[in-house]
């Protein structure tokens, strides 16, 4: 049996003699039945005391940075999405919501870590930033411990890997972000699985290798509840099966290609099939029971461009944006949606080259893997396709790139960047020479780390956020529309006009920008022309914007045309308004928008007694009349008869338990009007939340369901 390679304490950027550049020093062993060595155990890394301390020290130093290069974050507020998952879900007020975290929602790891933030800091911004930044330094020292792995103890390369990944720019939007806990959450859990995996695979007894399993398994499923993305762990624990595979033997040869997949799913096939069932499992209630993504659902699947082919085009430009990001980092945005365009089709200028990139990474990513001295680089270009397979719209999302998306994957180009540091560890160069190309690598990690300090300001409040995301997307219609929101918070009502206009213009399914715009319009008196931003919704294609937004198109045109008699009541045409809304009503008679302004609309005109007798008579002689009893029970409400309400709302959901308005007035009538019964209202704010026939009526639940008690 050939001796072991042991990598000496202080042996530092010495490379392992048989091994430079491989994920790991497998000790030679006799060939298995195939011929080749068996990977498990290994012995990648032996340190001394000495040694340890070193790399103690580095993991300190890494540290250090991480809490200088994101400490400028701490004093950010609130921002974006962070008001919705913070500040007004009063949920993450108690811990003993516990349990309903865990049903209610398809992250619900990450809405816990918030109700333990709440419960040390409040409502205090910086203590949320502050444990995504713990966060994100647990991961960076997770990823120290893989590139060790990785280059065989290799200090220097280790280190400038690792920092590459703690201060790359893209990270900002998942540390500085309080809503980017996703992300720094999903990736210590998939780290830490990561971690569980290799001891996994390299012990010795079985009771230990079943503990280290069901770590593995643990940590996986807690990855999946903080992020989709986790679905790419069971790839990557094939990937590193298939770089054991692929190491040399004791004979010192190399497999070939086919020799190495084979073995690898010889030795994990069980593993491996278990592993995708649970995936699949996950896909199914991710996708379909949760409805994480507008563009997949029981209606279908919507395709970026409009086809299957066009979505399967999309994958390689995705790549090349993120290769792109990766690389050279100056122009990020907080979405780009609008601003980044599918691919159309073969004849797309873009699809070709993007489609020989990606090809060719990956090939070049297999043949550094399986023939080169250049493992690592191998397998760090395998690690940034492979954990970006859940964000490459394979699946088509609603989110078509994002920089967020790149906070794991960048990790492959930091283990690209450590075989690029080995590398010139091994030439042939005076040290004059060495220490310049490694004093460019330094300073390239350094502007990074200063970009992402620049960029962490941007984070300070919607108003810097959305500047800054329109300055670099401009003709992103979210982009204009969230910095025309930014103008109409700050009273620049005339300057928000351009933007609302101009993300409809760029947009014409944008429905909240028609909103906004007759919003606007109508605050300044000018009621008139915010009828006709409706008059023009209603004259675009409706279809199209009720597919975007997850609506029938009747639903859309009802919301419209409530808002419009909304419009006609501020311009004193109530009459107008009254046959408008009683229209809507009777076609569509659990919006609940209109059941509300229709409500009212009668009591600020005093006739809401009369409409209730009115209402009363009618389902007398037509009790089959379900329209008219959920108008009557919302008038028995809004008049303060709670009681009756709730009698006839009960009556109209015996006849119609999917009817999203007798559901939402018994959910609030259980939380707010009887005290205790507040765990009563969740199957009726569930029930609403899913029958609920507009996106809008969908939010007016969510934020009464995470909001607490509120009047009728």
């Amino acid at each position: 049996m050939a001796r072991k390679k042991r990598v000496r304490a202080g042996q530092g950027e010495r490379s392992l003699p048989e091994s430079a550049g491989q994920p790991v020093d497998v000790p030679a062993k006799p060939a298995d039945s195939d011929g080749a060595p068996d990977p498990v155990p290994a012995s990648a890394v032996q340190s001394g005391a000495g040694d340890r301390r070193i790399w103690i020290l580095l993991g300190a130093a890494l540290v250090i940075i991480v809490v200088a290069v994101f400490a400028n974050s701490l004093p950010n507020g609130f921002v974006f999405d962070d008001v919705d998952l913070v500040v007004r879900d009063g949920r993450i007020r108690s811990l003993s919501n516990f349990g309903v975290f865990l049903g209610d929602s398809y992250r619900p790891i990450r809405t816990v870590s918030y109700a333990l933030d709440y419960a040390i800091w409040g409502l205090n911004p910086a203590g949320f930033r502050f444990t995504n930044i713990v966060v994100h330094a647990l991961n960076v020292l997770l990823t120290l411990w893989v590139a060790r792995r990785l280059t065989g103890g290799a200090r220097i390369a280790s280190f400038a890997a690792t920092a590459f990944f703690a201060v790359h720019p893209v990270q900002s939007e998942s540390v500085a972000y309080i809503s980017g806990r996703r992300d720094v959450l999903f990736a210590l859990f998939f780290l830490a699985g990561f971690f569980a995996y290799v001891k996994f695979r390299e012990s010795e007894s079985r009771a230990r290798a079943t503990r280290w399993l069901v770590a593995t398994g643990a940590c996986f499923g807690l990855s999946l509840m903080s992020k989709e993305m986790a679905a790419s762990f069971p790839f990557v624990c094939v990937l590193w099966d298939f770089a054991r595979a692929t190491e040399t033997g004791s004979d010192g040869s190399r497999p070939a290609l086919w020799t190495a997949v084979a073995r690898t799913i010889r030795k994990g096939a069980p593993l491996y099939i278990a592993g995708f069932i649970a995936l699949a499992g996950f896909a199914y209630y991710t996708l379909f029971v949760r409805s994480a993504t507008t563009r997949i659902g029981d209606a279908g699947v919507t395709y970026w461009g409009g086809s299957f082919l066009t979505n399967l085009l999309t994958v390689p430009l995705t790549y090349a944006h993120y290769a792109r990001l990766a690389t050279w980092p100056s122009h990020l945005a907080a979405q780009y949606y609008g601003a980044f365009d599918p691919a159309t089709g073969f004849a797309d200028g873009r699809v070709f080259p993007a489609i020989v990139f990606l090809v060719g990474t990956a090939a070049l990513g297999l043949w550094l893997l399986v023939r080169s001295s250049h493992r690592v680089a191998g397998f760090g270009l395998l690690w940034f396709l492979v954990t970006l397979l859940p964000a490459s719209q394979i699946l088509p999302h609603h989110e078509i790139v994002a920089d967020h998306y790149l906070y794991l994957p960048i990790a492959g180009a930091g283990f690209v960047l450590a075989d690029i540091v080995q590398s010139i560890g091994r030439m042939k160069l005076s040290d004059g020479a060495r220490a310049g190309l490694l004093s460019i690598l330094v300073i390239l990690v350094s502007a990074f780390a200063l970009r992402t300090v620049v960029r962490n300001a941007d984070w300070k409040d919607d108003a810097t956020l959305w500047e800054a995301t329109y300055a670099t997307v401009p003709t992103s219609p979210r982009a204009a529309y969230n910095y025309g929101l930014v103008l109409t918070n700050r009273g620049e009502h005339e300057r928000a006009i351009p933007f609302y206009r101009q993300a409809i213009d760029e947009d014409p399914t944008f429905i909240s920008s028609y909103f906004n715009l007759a919003s606007t319009y109508a605050g300044l008196g000018r009621f008139d022309e915010a009828r006709d931003v409706y008059a023009r919704a209603l004259g675009g294609d409706i279809d199209a914007a009720a597919r975007q937004w997850h609506m029938t198109p009747d639903a859309l045109r009802a919301l419209y045309e409530t808002e419009m008699a909304m419009l006609d009541v501020s311009a004193g045409r109530t009459a107008d308004a009254r046959r408008t809304l009683e229209g809507v009503l009777a076609r569509t008679p659990n919006l609940i928008r209109a059941q509300e302004s229709y409500s009212s609309l009668l009591q600020t005109s005093g006739e809401t007694a009369t409409t209730i007798e009115a209402l009363r008579v009618r389902l007398a002689s037509v009790p089959d009349d379900n329209a008219s009893r959920l108008v009557l029970g919302q008038l028995l409400w809004k008049s303060g008869r709670v009681e009756d309400a709730r009698t006839v709302f009960a009556e109209a959901l015996e006849r119609d338990p999917g009817s999203a308005v007798a559901n939402f007035a018994l959910a609030r009538y259980a939380r707010d009007v009887r005290p205790g019964s507040a765990a009563a209202a969740e199957p009726y704010f569930e029930a609403a939340q899913r029958s609920a026939v507009t996106s809008f009526d969908r939010e007016t639940i969510q934020k009464a369901r995470a909001g607490g008690p509120r009047s009728g």
